[in-house]
């Protein structure tokens, strides 16, 4: 048996391991636990639930939706549980300035400060200073590379830096510091971990979520702007070039899904849109 407890850490059921429950874990790649049950009664598991496995917090972070089964008047359940690093699919990189956010930019720097980046963004989010980059190895500290970013999920950006620095990332918990590690991966296997008996194969989460998102930053095309719109300083100390595009009106930062959003409903998605611009007028020459 295993318990699942609310975000406040109360008991909400506790469920049999089955046999169709699994834990897998795949390096820079899928890393959850699925719980699959049956429950007489339906029972909502919003965002923030919790279960443990192994003194390892795993979290709701996608909305559940039971299947009724109408002969055994009950409800089933699969409910995939993502440890910390889950939330890293939350939100997209942003390079942050005072008074300046930009989504799209090219950065040319050392592996830290592109990996700092992505803490920094997890820390903006969610408050406090819990994430943190590991020091990286020596080997990995005096190469700078260019990295040109679009908008991407902070996973994602952690897998074109990997990819970029030709090294491998992983994170680390130890109490309410998550690190963010890079280098070599020296202990771990990337075989699937499962709850159980074993299955012959892997279950996968049903449709794709890529394009949900409930908090919208949304960007027009460079096109016709002019030098003094949102001017934005390049260069420095880090090579960084930002990619000027068309904001959103009034200075608005995005937009939300609903009002009101709670934290564990927020769930960036970046769009872009080229045919969106400022439209130039021509007046006529005078006669």
């Amino acid at each position: 048996m295993i318990n699942i407890y609310d975000k406040t850490g109360k008991e909400i059921v506790q469920v049999p391991v089955t046999t169709e429950s699994v834990r897998k874990h795949d390096l820079m790649g899928e890393n959850y636990l699925l719980l699959v049950f049956e429950l007489p009664e339906y029972i909502s598991f919003p965002k923030g639930c919790h279960t443990l496995y192994q003194e390892e917090r795993f979290e709701v972070m996608q909305n559940v939706y039971p299947e009724q089964d109408n002969k055994k008047r009950g409800w089933k359940y699969e409910i995939y549980f993502e440890p910390k690093e889950g939330l890293l699919k939350k939100y997209n990189l942003f390079y942050r300035t005072p008074g300046v956010e930009e989504v799209a930019f090219s950065l040319t720097t050392n592996l830290l400060a592109h990996a700092t980046l992505v803490a920094d963004c997890m820390n903006h989010e969610l408050g406090g200073m819990n994430w943190v980059v590991k020091d990286v190895p020596e080997e990995y500290r005096e190469q700078s590379k260019q990295i040109s970013y679009q908008g991407e999920k902070l996973f994602d950006a952690l897998n074109l830096i990997a990819g970029t620095f030709d090294c491998e990332w992983w994170t680390e918990q130890n109490g309410d510091l998550i690190y963010i590690c890079l280098g070599k991966l020296e202990f771990g296997t990337e075989e699937p971990l499962e709850v159980g008996k074993a299955v012959a194969s892997i279950p996968r989460r049903k449709g794709d979520a890529s394009n949900y998102g409930t908090r919208f930053f949304v960007y027009g095309s460079g096109r016709n702007l002019t030098a003094d719109y949102k001017p934005i300083e390049q260069g420095g100390v880090t090579n960084h070039i930002a990619e000027v595009r068309l904001h959103l009106p009034d200075n608005i930062p995005y937009i939300d899904a609903w009002d009101n959003l709670a934290p564990e409903e927020v769930v960036h998605q970046v769009a872009f849109f080229e045919d969106i611009y400022i439209l130039k007028i021509r007046k006529p020459l005078p006669v």
